[in-house]
């Protein structure tokens, strides 16, 4: 509710400020709707951020996030493509990418994209693979795989 009133204060007397004010909320307003997993309520916020800062790259992570959940596919799609135009080698956008191509039921590019992160995932018995983002990712990228099989009609 505080920024909401805020956004709206701002609104109405048109401050020179008013456009990093409203930026500041729009981000803060979308990533409090996403951390409740209320994304039908996050993504008009996080539509509004904008940018070519690190809060535009979150926003838009939690956006690409967002229209997956709420079944808008290409839209995900398109962001976590964006995502990755700004930033080539970034996992999580990748394994976004492929969870949308997956649910969207392009199984194949959903497939090809596993297979990329499979292969460039730290191996078992190296130094980074036993830092808790490593076994985090490791642990998604199976489970993104196991539903790709699911998907494909395969055995879980």
């Amino acid at each position: 509710a505080e920024y909401e009133d805020a956004l709206e204060r701002h609104r109405k007397y048109k401050h020179p400020g008013f456009l990093l004010v409203s930026r500041n909320v729009e981000y803060n307003l979308g990533r409090l709707y996403w951390s409740r997993k209320s994304c039908a309520q996050a993504i008009p916020h996080l539509e509004k951020v904008g940018g070519s800062d690190q809060y535009a790259l979150l926003a838009l992570e939690m956006l690409a996030e967002c229209y997956t959940n709420e079944k808008k596919f290409e839209n995900g799609i398109q962001a976590y493509t964006m995502i990755l135009r700004a930033v080539p080698q970034h996992r999580k956008a990748k394994l976004g990418l492929a969870r949308a191509y997956r649910l969207a039921g392009d199984l194949d590019r959903a497939g090809d994209i596993l297979q990329e992160l499979a292969a460039s995932s730290p191996r078992p018995g190296g130094r980074t693979q036993e830092t808790p983002e490593a076994l985090a990712e490791n642990d998604a990228i199976r489970a993104e795989e196991d539903a790709l099989r699911k998907a494909r009609g395969g055995p879980e």
